[in-house]
């Protein structure tokens, strides 16, 4: 296989559904059982995210994240914080808008996502050669209510100016995976509907 061609079979090993935890709202052991079923149905690929949880307590739920997901064969990052990350040896980071702006070269891990939601952002993205990439919100999300949403059309635009799998983010319901791919997705993300 030639070195060029590395990028692209390993963005089609990248599963097309991606969960987002949100164990800050709904409590830790009621976010593992959650994941417990979704890795029973078919969940590959999970983003640690829970920011605002204390240090000790994200921590600890992330470890019991990624040893759950390590008996699935399911993919986990972490969310803005690679020391987390590297220690409770997650597959990888995924960067906030913020961080993937103030990034200068691609952070070592085997797999690196980060948010998007502007053109500039999919171009550094692409630039640093990260795997993939979140954009929206495509529509409406409690998550960020005063944020506009793209809508189907402009995201459309938008994914195909980059070469990375782009998944829809923002309002996301799994029945929206075929609708998501006609308009050029990899595929979803989602924080409330994924189990």
């Amino acid at each position: 296989i030639l070195p060029a061609n590395g990028p692209i079979l390993k963005g089609l090993a990248l599963p097309t559904t991606c969960a987002l935890t949100h164990a800050e709202e709904n409590g830790c052991a009621q976010e593992l059982a959650r994941l417990k079923t979704a890795f029973g149905n078919g969940l590959r690929f999970v983003q640690i995210r829970d920011k605002t949880l204390p240090g000790p307590v994200r921590r600890e739920f992330a470890e019991a994240v990624v040893a759950m997901a390590k008996t699935h064969g399911a993919i986990t990052v972490v969310n803005d914080d690679p020391d987390l990350a590297g220690s409770i040896k997650a597959d990888g980071l995924h960067l906030s808008s913020r961080s993937l702006r103030q990034c200068t070269q691609r952070p070592a891990f085997e797999w690196v996502g980060a948010s998007c939601h502007s053109e500039e952002e999919l171009q550094h993205a692409a630039t640093l050669a990260l795997d993939y990439v979140l954009l929206g919100p495509v529509l409406a999300t409690p998550t960020h209510p005063d944020q506009p949403s793209l809508g189907w059309d402009a995201f459309e635009t938008m994914i195909g100016l980059s070469p990375l799998p782009v998944f829809a983010l923002g309002g996301m319901k799994p029945e929206m995976q075929g609708t998501a791919r006609t308009h050029g997705a990899h595929g979803l993300a989602l924080m409330r509907g994924w189990c």
